[in-house]
């Protein structure tokens, strides 16, 4: 049953078309890369980047924004290691909302809950993160 629904996300994003306009911290709208997921007993883990929707039980899940990346390079010595805080599009059939979220939180959501469980790839001093390059894991529990 789970490879099922697997196999209807991936279908359904295969067919879905964003129209967005990018700004700062976004990535380019027509982005074409493609959802890997991987589960087991009582989740799935899907990996995704920004303006790829997700759908998932009649919702939709768009990471659309990194509002915040304070994380430590891995080649500085800090005393804070920082936080990810990423903005998430949430569509359900009652509507639109927004939600922020950090790595390890999670969200309950129409049947199912959200967990932000990673990001990648970690900063390095000497060159920026560009918003197309991010990817994050989310968790389907």
């Amino acid at each position: 049953m789970i490879l099922g629904l697997v196999i209807i996300m991936l279908v359904g994003l295969s067919t879905f078309v964003i129209l967005k306009n990018p700004g700062r911290n976004e990535a380019p709208a027509n982005s074409t890369e493609q959802v890997t997921t991987t589960t087991d007993n009582d989740s799935t883990a899907v990996t995704t980047s920004l303006n790829q929707p997700l759908i998932y039980n009649n919702v939709m899940v768009t990471a659309t924004k990194v509002l915040e990346d304070s994380r430590c390079p891995s080649d500085v010595q800090c005393i804070q290691a920082g936080t990810v805080r990423l903005s998430l599009n949430i569509e359900t059939t009652l509507g639109t909302s927004t939600v922020e979220m950090r790595p390890g939180e999670t969200v309950k959501l129409d049947g199912f809950s959200l967990s932000f469980d990673s990001v990648s790839p970690y900063p390095v001093s000497t060159s920026k993160i560009s918003p197309a390059d991010y990817k994050f894991i989310l968790g389907i529990l």
